[in-house]
Order: C-alpha cells, then structure tokens, then sequence
C-alpha cells in the first residue's frame, strides 16, 4: 500500500495560528494549547540567542502586553518553562520601551514620559515617570521592547553588571484586585495602577452574629460589582472566634510579585490559610479585558448602585449588632424590649423598600445610631467602610 502525500492547512495569523487536516471526510482541527506554540517561538529564540553566544541559555527577560492579566502572565512563563527558560521578571512591552529609551539619554529629573507601544496584535499605551528632559520614542516598537528587555536582563547578570548603567524600572499593575464584599461588590485591596512589587493588607470583619467562617472570592477587574469582574480564585477560612457581627476581624494580605503573579494570605489570631489560584479557570479573553478597561469610564450609574449596595449592607450589619445586644447584654427588660422593636421596625421597612435610595437607608442607619445614643451605657463598636 502506497503512503499517501498528507497537506495540511495553517493559518499562520498575527495573534493566532492553527493548523487543519483533511480527515475522514471533513475538515478537522488539531488541537495545540497557546503555552505550547509560545514555547516554540521561545525556544527558536533561545536557539538564536545560544548561537551568538556559544553558551547555554537558561534565564530570560520576557515581554509581556500591559494589559495581560494573572492568567496570561502565568501562561507566559509556563511556556517558558516548556522552552527550557527560567524567568526573572516579566515586563510590560512599552514599559520596556522606555526602559531602552532612558538607556541611551541618561538625562532625568521627574519628568512624566507617555510611552505608546505600536504592535502588530496590541496596542499599549503606558505613563513612566523618568528625570531631566521630555523626549518622544521614534525606535521601531519591537526593538526598543526587545532592547528594553535585553538590558533588564544585563543588569541582572552580576558578572556583567559593572558594564550596564543602573536604571531603575517599576511596573504596575493594569488592574485592580481584592475581595467581593456583601451585596456583591468589589472591595479593591490593591489599586489599579499600584506599583509593584506591592503587599498589601485589609481587614474583613464578621457580618453575623457567632459566624464562624468567612467565604473570600477573589477578583481582578476595574469594575464595582464582582460580576463584571475576572474570578481568580476563592479560599473559605474556618475557626473564626463566635462573637456579635462585626466584633471579630480576618486580616487578608495580597502580595504581588515582580513578575504580577498574586498570592492572598488570610489570618485570624493564630490561625493561617494561603490562598492557591487555578488560573486556567481565571483566564479572561484579552478581548473581554480591553473592553473592561476601555470602557471604564462609562458606569456612572454602576457607581450609584454601589454606592447604594453599600448603605444597604451597612444597615444590615447594624441591625445584627443590635439583636445581639439585645440578646446578650444585660438589659433591663423594657430596654431590652425596646432594642427588639426598633430592630423589628427597620427591618420591616427594609423588607417592604427593597428599592430605597442610598440616601433614604443612610437616614434609617442614622436613626438606627441616634436610638443607641439614647442607652450611654451600650456601646457600639462597628467596622463599617
């Protein structure tokens, strides 16, 4: 039997590319994960980079878009790792631009430099702050950020060291990250635009009375509400000391490294959990990304709604505290009987305006704080945002 010639299909694309077989009467395509194709253009760079220098290469500088997200990131070194390449530090691509720029015009003195990054599949644009002069890039894009990463790279060779000048690089972080909160909002810990490396730590407070776990979901995003955020992970912390709402406190640390790769710490008293992400479940398109980020700037209506999420969760909280005052504290019967129908009234009110303003249920929380002031001898002690 004569062995039959076999043509396939590539779409070699400028973002993508694949490769289709013609079998068993139809058209199929062959599966190849993005971490395996971007190890084999690594590794013909490695092979490159190996010739020239007559030496093995084992470490790499790596570029990356400013706006990739954990997933991306994490893809980007896996598939160094498949090149047999250890990784550093990633960087942004325009980040790196100007990290070649400043090399060759060592004049700075606090000056803002606005760095656009003209690829063939991405577009950066990015603000690095530099000294002494404004100057405008006019290297070809790709250069300047494989120049930029070539550098970065040298100064990290300790035997080279004395050869390169000293310049200093910080990135940050293209989105925000943190929490979701009660009423499904996005509590940020860490800041869109943060430098990093940055740790950073908040404070989660119970919201029920004797709540012993907290469930934590963590997101990346720019956007108020969880659900229009990118889910990276979730982490549930056990044996939190039972106690009135509000009155026991989880520390939660967030800790971006060089390379933006986040780890979530959560503590209480002597107990400790780490947070561990999957992020191939947490991968957000690029496309869903640059839409997050390009249209920020239109949710004005997003923000009343959280702001009034906010005040409704505030009051919730309050009025937990109050019940366990009333149950738990020594009161005098008719005081006690007092807390239970003021508790009653607002909760009613509540259930019968599920649609009350954010300034109508701040009045009720203030009405809810005046009736307290009315006992001097309770206090009440809330951790509210």
């Amino acid at each position: 039997m004569s062995e039959e010639e076999i043509i396939v299909g590539i779409d070699l694309g400028t973002t993508n590319s694949c490769v289709g077989i013609w079998h068993n009467g139809s058209v199929k395509i062959l599966a190849n994960s993005d971490e395996e194709v971007s190890a084999e253009v690594l590794k013909k760079m490695k092979d490159t980079a190996e010739r020239f220098t007559s030496t093995e290469v084992k470490k790499a500088i790596i570029t990356v878009p400013a706006y990739f997200n954990q997933a991306q990131k994490q893809a980007t070194i896996k598939a160094a790792e498949l090149a047999g390449l250890e990784v550093p530090e990633l960087i942004t691509e325009p980040a790196a631009a100007a990290y070649a720029y400043g090399f060759d015009r060592q004049q700075f003195d606090n000056i803002n430099l606005l760095v656009v990054d003209l690829g063939g599949g991405t577009f950066d644009v990015v603000v690095v702050k530099v000294n002494q002069g404004l100057f405008t890039v006019t290297a070809i894009s790709d250069e300047a950020v494989a120049y930029g990463a070539a550098i970065c790279a040298a100064q990290r060779n300790k035997a080279k060291l004395h050869e390169v000048p000293k310049i200093n690089l910080q990135e940050a972080t293209p989105l925000a990250y943190g929490t979701d909160l009660a009423g499904g909002l996005f509590g940020v810990v860490i800041p869109k635009n943060s430098t990093i490396p940055i740790e950073k730590s908040v404070k989660r407070t119970t919201i029920y009375n004797n709540q012993t776990s907290m469930h934590f979901s963590i997101f990346e995003g720019v956007r108020k509400f969880v659900r229009d955020n990118n889910h990276l992970g979730s982490l549930v912390f056990d044996g939190i000391t039972p106690g009135p709402a509000t009155t026991q406190i989880v520390t939660l640390t967030f800790k971006l490294d060089a390379n933006g790769i986040l780890t979530v710490i959560a503590e209480h008293n002597d107990k400790k959990a780490e947070l561990e992400i999957d992020f191939k479940d947490g991968s957000m398109a690029m496309e869903g990304l640059n839409q997050v980020l390009g249209h920020v700037q239109l949710y004005e209506d997003e923000d009343v709604s959280a702001r009034r999420v906010k005040a409704k969760t505030n009051l919730s909280i309050t009025l937990e505290r109050l019940r366990a005052i009333a149950e738990h504290e020594n009161l005098e019967n008719d005081q006690k009987v007092a807390f239970i129908s003021k508790c009653n009234q607002i909760s009613g009110w509540l259930d019968a305006n599920t649609f009350a303003s954010e300034e109508e249920l701040k009045e009720k929380l203030v009405e809810l704080q005046q009736f307290v002031k009315g006992h001097p001898q309770i206090k009440l002690d809330l951790n509210l945002d």
